[in-house]
């Protein structure tokens, strides 16, 4: 996945003004725009599983799972569920403030807009280059084998799916706090969640894909051992769902998974069959996070005169980046917002 020296990108909000489309980004064909929704693409549409029953619910999550249809799962939740960690969010959205939260991801947005849209010149700066070449040292080191074979082009195709994590995210209910005012957990389930399972899933794919067309690692037993786990990976496939027990309210359920047979107790609440260590947590659990919204909206909120200049001052770096045409003046954004952003921000 594209990115830079140690930088990690999250969230952002709508578009910025100025901000190039990612329509048509390099690394991946049919990105989603960047204005818009990036919604996964589910691998086949999932069979009818009816989940009033304990077992049908156990078999429509893993449905919904092997699918990529990740509202699904959200829609298995008992109302009350859904509607408290809906408020989780949207409290946090009415107590951060507007400017420091939205403005951070604005430019946030300018900076990995520009790195997806220029994956090109990006690809070929020092810096990039360098940490291809660590990484490429480091893999060697460690299986041991020769990479003469892992080329950057290489890299990029396997790599080319976890672009999509960095659009839908730049798209998601966090990005901004007029959708954290309005958080619907059933789309952040659907199009975000989803659309990172499903750019995953594509990138093991590829990995295997790949490592069948190399000489080296098909010859190398550690390399062929963690490929063959990862295309053992499959929650539907051979797992078998039986009841051992049930009630009108209360049940145990047995996943028998490679041979291997798990007992789940699940309890019936608002007419859905969740499992008992979940209705045992999920009250503490939601607990402890209200109790937290204020104090992190406050920390957030508390370096907005210190926060907001610094986005000032960052802005030309990125704008820069931005407007670079050639690769000489990419290079030279580039390092500046890496080597200044930092600074400034810190200050």
């Amino acid at each position: 996945p594209v990115g830079s020296s140690g930088t990690t990108p999250t969230t952002t909000s709508p578009q910025a003004p100025g901000a190039p489309e990612a329509s048509a980004a390099p690394g991946f064909s049919g990105a989603p725009s960047f204005s818009g929704s990036a919604s996964p693409t589910p691998s086949a549409s999932s069979p009818n599983v009816s989940a009033e029953t304990p077992d049908g619910t156990v078999k429509a999550f893993l449905s919904a799972i092997e699918n990529n249809e990740l509202g699904k799962v959200w829609d298995l939740l008992p109302k009350s569920y859904q509607d408290q960690i809906n408020g989780l969010f949207q409290d946090f959205g009415n107590q951060v403030d507007a400017e420091v939260w939205d403005k951070s991801f604005v430019m946030l947005n300018r900076y990995t807009s520009a790195l997806l849209t220029k994956e090109d010149l990006l690809y070929e700066t020092p810096e990039i280059q360098d940490q291809f070449r660590t990484m490429k040292a480091t893999f060697s080191q460690m299986g041991n084998i020769n990479t003469d074979w892992l080329t950057i082009e290489r890299y990029r195709k396997v790599a080319s799916p976890m672009n999509r994590v960095m659009v839908a995210l730049m798209n998601c209910e966090l990005s901004s706090t007029s959708k954290l005012k309005s958080f619907d957990g059933r789309v952040f389930f659907d199009q975000t969640l989803g659309t990172i399972a499903d750019s995953y899933r594509k990138f093991i794919t590829g990995i295997i894909e790949e490592a069948e067309s190399i000489e080296e690692l098909n010859s190398n037993p550690q390399f062929q051992e963690l490929v063959t786990r990862l295309d053992k990976i499959s929650l539907t496939n051979n797992v078998k769902i039986s009841v051992k027990y049930q009630q009108e309210t209360t049940a145990v359920v047995v996943i028998e998974a490679l041979g291997e047979p798990t007992e789940v107790t699940m309890i019936k609440l608002e007419e859905k069959w969740i499992p008992q260590s979940m209705a045992a947590m999920f009250g503490i659990s939601m607990g402890m996070a209200k109790a937290q919204i204020p104090m992190l909206a406050m920390q957030v909120n508390s370096v907005k005169d210190r926060l907001i200049p610094a986005l000032e001052e960052v802005e030309p770096y990125v704008q820069a980046l931005q407007s670079a045409r050639t690769q000489e003046e990419f290079n030279t954004a580039y390092a500046e917002v890496n080597q200044q952003g930092p600074i400034i921000v810190a200050k």
